[in-house]
């Protein structure tokens, strides 16, 4: 697994999981807020951004794989911060490993496995990337952001195309049915009770906001911040916003 590890003499360290088709580059300008005060870590899940081809992994295998990573490293302790299928890995870390884990912050991402639409949709996407994965890969990362953000952000867009141009349809393929086949994590987030934060757009398609919300009772020590302008990409498209309400998280315990 690549990583980025700028280690600082911070007493808490800020790991960084990535999304579906993303790479370490994705988290380049949010970390920038958080060097002085936190050591940080940045992966690339294995077959993003690199051309190695992943035939057969689940959500469990890249929990293992960054706990290794961490071990490695001799973190003992961090806050997960995950978007979208790196939400998927941070539940699933607390749930193999809880006591490296001291909070979790999630961004467009939930708790819950797919719901039968949505692994409907999954076999979709897979039947798509076996007919075309650039244009799979496309449609893919546009509908990711609010069609209203799409021209403000067409560098940050194009960069992302640019990033996921090399991945493998085989790769691409193995982590659809991983995000598929996820078990949910909620009832391990709800007993070990550690400080949650929720990012979540009202707007997003992929994680629909109601989803979020049903999510949220019984939780202890969790804080949902909403969103009303973006889609699934919220801390590009609300940078400001999702800044400010991590570091307000990170000072609460």
């Amino acid at each position: 697994m690549e990583y980025n590890y700028k280690k600082t003499n911070a007493k808490k360290t800020l790991v960084f999981i990535h999304g579906f088709l993303g790479t370490k580059a994705i988290w380049d300008e949010l970390q920038k807020e958080f060097l002085n005060k936190y050591s940080i870590l940045t992966v690339n899940l294995p077959g993003h951004g690199d051309n190695q081809i992943v035939e057969h992994t689940t959500i469990n295998d890249l929990a293992q794989a960054t706990l290794v990573l961490l071990e490695k490293l001799k973190i003992k302790s961090c806050i997960l911060v995950g978007h979208s299928m790196g939400g998927y890995i941070c539940g699933e870390i607390l749930r193999e490993k809880a006591s490296v884990v001291e909070a979790i912050i999630l961004i467009n991402s939930s708790l819950l496995a797919d719901t039968d639409e949505k692994k409907k949709e999954r076999l979709k996407a897979i039947n798509a990337v076996n007919k075309n994965i650039p244009l799979f890969a496309k449609s893919l990362i546009n509908g990711l952001f609010l069609p209203t953000n799409v021209n403000a952000f067409s560098k940050e867009i194009d960069l992302i195309q640019k990033k996921i141009q090399n991945i493998n349809a085989q790769t691409v393929i193995a982590y659809l049915y991983a995000m598929r086949n996820r078990k949910p994590t909620i009832d391990i987030a709800k007993k070990t009770a550690i400080p949650m934060l929720y990012l979540a757009s009202k707007k997003d398609k992929t994680i629909p906001y109601a989803n979020i919300l049903k999510q949220l009772k019984g939780m202890k020590k969790t804080k949902l911040i909403p969103l009303e302008n973006s889609g699934h990409m919220s801390f590009i498209e609300e940078k400001e916003v999702v800044n400010t309400a991590i570091k307000s998280f990170l000072l609460s315990f």
